[in-house]
């Protein structure tokens, strides 16, 4: 791995190696993340660094990491980029093209020239946006083809250690629906006959170690089945799931 300390003097192929480490090797995405955006920003000589990604909820773009700004700083970034499309990180992220060399004016008045790329994956031969990676430093910087290079080698790891945590996000989601369908009614949200049938043998179980009592209550809704026939299966759900969600919050 390429450490902070000796990033000035690494090869851009040492670069490289430790970044595509992290990827391979990370257990944490936040922290994988923290790390490409932390040596993306050094191996260009810039001192800060944002990724931005696209809230599915919200629509916009939130930042997700970031390097050299103060928690003020980046809450104000943030704001600016998610609510401006003409921002040049918002209108990298929207259009999805390069933006090199925008020279910009820093909170101190100091001229600040920044290097934007898109973070891009390709899903069945359709290109998704991601978000983008923005590097900045201090006047004069001309965005060379070196530096190109280098971000557009970052940005492609950012977005793949994006996907892999979507993608392992999606993977547990699944499992925790299948596991609540296996062991609940989907009408009613309320324990299945199989986990009662797995519950009361348990506790006839327990009740037998102990040498304890233990009770079954049954208990029938009132005329369910005339309003079914009434007013068909539809008005009988309906009344199942207001029974289930007072007994939920009994």
């Amino acid at each position: 791995f390429v450490t902070d300390r000796d990033m000035t003097t690494a090869t851009p192929d040492a670069i490289l190696a430790g970044a595509i480490a992290t990827v391979a090797r990370a257990s944490d995405a936040d922290r994988a993340l923290a790390s490409l955006l932390a040596s993306a920003t050094g191996s260009v000589g810039a001192d800060r660094g944002a990724v931005v990604l696209w809230d599915g909820e919200q629509e916009s773009l939130a930042l997700a990491a970031s390097v050299g700004f103060t928690p003020e700083d980046a809450a104000t970034f943030e704001s600016i980029v998610a609510s401006n499309v003409d921002h040049p990180v918002a209108r990298t992220a929207h259009g999805q093209t390069v933006t090199l060399g925008v020279e910009t004016t820093g909170a101190d008045g100091a001229a600040i020239v920044s290097a934007t790329w898109p973070l891009r994956i390709t899903t069945d031969g359709l290109e998704e946006p991601l978000g983008a990676l923005s590097v900045s430093r201090p006047a004069p910087w001309t965005v060379g083809e070196p530096d190109a290079a280098m971000l557009a080698a970052f940005a492609d790891l950012i977005a793949i250690t994006v996907d892999r945590a979507r993608l392992v996000a999606a993977a547990q989601e699944r499992t925790d629906w299948q596991e609540r369908m296996a062991h609940t009614d989907a009408l009613t949200g309320l324990a299945n006959a199989r986990t009662l049938s797995r519950v009361l043998e348990l506790e006839v179980a327990r009740a037998s170690r102990q040498g304890t009592d233990l009770s079954v209550a049954l208990f029938v809704v009132d005329g369910l089945a005339g309003t079914i026939a009434q007013r068909g299966p539809a008005a009988g759900d309906d009344i199942l799931r207001e029974v289930a969600a007072i007994l939920a919050e009994s």
